[in-house]
């Protein structure tokens, strides 16, 4: 049987053998096992549950700025983004309250991206230079 290897297992192993047990490696694996399901298991998901898990006071609070943030971009659109990326933030209110953290990290980082752009074509323009989107915008 393989064994988990460690200072732990090696020492168990020792002691059942001086027991006589037939199968002091079998036994120290199910010393391990219990060890990891009763001791570790349960404190690795607390640990788990405190650092991503949903009711985490953290986890919340970083969401709902995400989420304040995307709301900013739906009520401002109209002057920090170009006329083609408007509808990125034809979502309702009601949808985006429903995102989760991950989701309003996806969408912040393509209306972010969406803004730059934005930026640096109006720097262009300010300049006296055509931008290659120009045609888009001709009514």
């Amino acid at each position: 049987m393989e064994m988990i290897k460690g200072w732990n297992t090696k020492a168990w192993v020792q002691v059942l053998a001086e027991y006589d047990d037939t199968d002091p490696a079998g036994q120290a694996a199910k010393l391990v096992t219990v060890m990891w399901e009763v001791v570790c298991e349960p404190i690795w998901e607390m640990r788990n549950n405190i650092l991503a898990g949903s009711d985490n006071p953290t986890v919340l609070k970083e969401t709902r700025t995400l989420r304040e943030k995307v709301l900013w971009y739906k009520r401002f659109s109209r002057q920090v983004l170009a006329q083609r990326h408007w509808t990125l933030t034809e979502f309702s209110i009601e949808d985006a309250a429903r995102w989760d953290k991950a989701r309003c990290r996806k969408k912040l980082r393509t209306l972010d991206a969406a803004k730059e752009v934005y930026e640096i074509e109006c720097k262009m323009r300010m300049s006296g230079q055509r931008v290659i989107t120009d045609w888009l915008e001709k009514e």
